[in-house]
């Protein structure tokens, strides 16, 4: 297992070190409804588990082999090569996802319109207030503000490290300047 509750209600993840050790980091001070989340999560992911086992085990039994007989030939083989190189250095399990999707689970309805609309929409920022209601681009602002330090309070609480947002504005910078050079040098 990666990750588990412990009974004093903090919560450990198994993580490998850059030697390829395994250790375990102990988070405490998890909000309750993060920590029920996350632990639903691990049952959950067990019972695939559990599922996954009881399959192969039967499908032995049975005389079947793991490939579905209704599969074309190198059907398979097609999937298999395509499936490593859409996930070529993606790690299985990235706990930073898995704790993003609790956030998200545990977020109001408006705030989780807000975040979409920062990160997936690419609106303006008057599309934003009137698609929310909000009469000033100050208000919008201190709602984003409070969102996202909100979200940036919870990955520090769970030993993250977090830019602060003077650090994401120069990376910002630093990645526009890179690409103007690039630009420069191609033309």
């Amino acid at each position: 297992m990666d990750s588990f509750m412990l009974k004093d209600g903090r919560y450990a993840c198994r993580v490998k070190s850059d030697e390829g050790d395994d250790y375990y980091l102990v988070y405490s001070n998890i909000p309750a409804g993060i920590l029920s989340d996350m632990d639903d999560l691990d049952h959950r992911e067990l019972l695939r588990e559990r599922r996954k086992t009881e399959h192969e085990s039967f499908s032995s039994i049975m005389g079947q082999s793991e490939n579905n007989a209704d599969e074309e030939p190198g059907q398979r083989e097609a999937y298999d090569s395509w499936f490593v190189q859409a996930h070529d250095g993606v790690r299985a399990v990235d706990s930073r996802k898995k704790v993003l999707g609790i956030i998200l689970d545990s977020l109001n309805a408006r705030d989780r319109k807000l975040l979409c609309m920062l990160y997936g929409m690419n609106l303006t920022t008057q599309e934003m207030m009137q698609e929310l209601g909000v009469s000033t681009k100050q208000a919008l602002t201190n709602r984003k503000t409070r969102l996202l330090s909100k979200i940036r309070r919870i990955y520090e609480e769970l030993g993250y490290d977090v830019p602060t947002l003077e650090e994401l504005l120069e990376e910002q910078r630093a990645a526009r300047e890179e690409a103007r050079k690039r630009k420069r040098g191609r033309i």
